[in-house]
């Protein structure tokens, strides 16, 4: 088992570390809009989303930080260009 000094070693956990802190938050919510809605497709979360639509989320992640803001629409996620939302799920 590694502890979160070593793990935090890893190339790939500084390369993705790199990423989410150079990055800005709207080209990231972008690509996980992109790579979301790829690996959802045919999914029944699909038809779940649906009840959402029109309605905006951002998930915050507090320990990096950064703001992920979507727009929900026809079951698929947008990046939202605004900063309201209507939920906002939060966490390390």
């Amino acid at each position: 088992m590694t502890s979160k000094a070593e793990s935090s070693d890893h190339p790939l956990h500084q390369a993705i570390a790199w990423f989410l802190l150079r990055v800005p938050d709207q080209v990231k919510t972008k690509l996980f809009a992109r790579v979301f809605n790829h690996l959802a497709r045919g999914q029944t979360l699909v038809d779940r989303l649906r009840e959402l639509d029109n309605r905006t989320m951002a998930l915050r992640v507090t320990d990096i930080p950064c703001v992920f803001r979507f727009r929900i629409l026809n079951g698929r996620l947008r990046a939202a260009d605004q900063d309201r939302s209507d939920v906002t799920i939060s966490g390390d």
